[in-house]
């Protein structure tokens, strides 16, 4: 039985991805020609939800979202990004790596998703891009630990990713939020091909970003 559901999962979410990486190269193709569609943070939400529901992930959320926020998560999985994503307009911060991956980071670009290099000098135009994203399309999500975790422990932040809080008074953004992501009954997520998960999305009041 839990071979079939392995199955029954893995055939579910390739076929996700190729439904993924037609939309995207039908985007990256209109891209070229100045075409970008506003229904295009719908589709993504649509994507991150389809794919937990194909890994038949269960996602409980208490409380609501800012419309227009730096949302400050921690981070348990690749899963994070698909069960925040699911919840509604929210763009990432990814590492500059993720760009190279193979589908995926061809996706998250065309998806809009912003990429960092680490220990890259570019602090300044880093936090003049994470705030134009917040002022035009609303929430961006970062993950300041720079690595997972169990989700037992928080580890450090690294500051220079707040710079872009400290402008919300200006361009109207709001105070930055702290959202904690939690797996439920069990640790970190291995393989959820072969097993369900759950997730719990909690956050909390608004806080002033370091030096705001």
């Amino acid at each position: 039985m839990g071979f079939l559901t392995t199955c029954r999962r893995g055939v579910r979410v390739s076929e996700h991805l190729l439904t993924g990486g037609a939309i995207a190269l039908a985007l990256s193709t209109g891209h070229r020609f100045g075409w970008r569609p506003v229904w295009l943070p719908a589709v993504v939400r649509w994507w991150h939800r389809r794919l937990c529901r194909a890994l038949e992930l269960k996602v409980r959320v208490t409380g609501e979202l800012a419309e227009r926020a730096l949302l400050v998560a921690n981070h348990i999985s690749w899963l994070d990004i698909h069960v925040l994503g699911g919840q509604g307009q929210i763009g990432f911060l990814s590492k500059a790596e993720v760009r190279d991956w193979p589908l995926i980071g061809w996706m998250a670009e065309t998806a809009g998703t912003l990429f960092i290099a680490r220990g890259g000098n570019q602090a300044g135009e880093l936090v003049q891009q994470i705030a134009d994203h917040i002022r035009s399309k609303g929430r961006l999500a970062i993950f300041p630990e720079g690595t997972t975790t169990d989700g037992t422990s928080i580890k450090r932040f690294h500051p220079r990713l707040f710079g872009a809080a400290g402008q919300r008074a200006a361009g109207g953004v709001d105070p930055t939020r702290r959202i904690a992501v939690r797996p439920q009954r069990s640790a970190r997520p291995r393989c959820p091909l072969r097993r369900g998960r759950r997730f719990g999305i909690t956050p909390a009041a608004p806080t002033q970003a370091p030096g705001a």
